[in-house]
């Protein structure tokens, strides 16, 4: 709350640091920092489980798109940038699960991404379920 308010940021998140031991995935997880950092203006990036807005902005902008399925995060976060400043936390670290890449693969979950982060630039939100996205963790 402190960096948000000394920044005066309306929206924010946090890098994200993988609940793992295994050097793989704290590469992997640096990189994803590095990534969303360098581009958080170019549309802003981040995981949904972890954004910090301003109630007054998520109001503006109505919450969040429910006819998107697939990025909603992102598209939230682009929106609330039109409207209010969005920069990433410096002071703190979310720990993440990496259940996902656990179970649908690094490559094939990098893949999906990076197809939808070029589908949202390009197109727009993701309102069909053309990545074939699942939530929940099922074996």
């Amino acid at each position: 709350i402190q960096e948000l308010e000394e920044r005066q940021l309306d929206v924010s998140s946090c890098p994200i640091k993988p609940i793992s031991e295994k050097i793989f995935d704290k590469i992997t997880h640096a990189g994803y920092n590095i990534y969303v950092r360098a581009f958080q203006n170019i549309p802003p990036h981040e995981p949904g489980f972890c954004i910090f807005a301003k109630n007054s902005l998520h109001d503006e902008i109505g919450g969040f798109d429910e006819e998107v399925v697939f990025c909603e995060d992102a598209d939230y976060v682009k929106r609330a940038n039109k409207v209010g400043k969005f920069k990433y936390l410096r002071s703190v670290h979310i720990p993440v699960s990496t259940r996902r890449f656990d179970r649908d693969g690094y490559i094939m979950t990098g893949i999906r991404y990076l197809l939808a982060d070029l589908y949202m630039l390009f197109v727009g939100p993701i309102k069909t379920d053309i990545f074939k996205y699942r939530f929940g963790h099922k074996s």
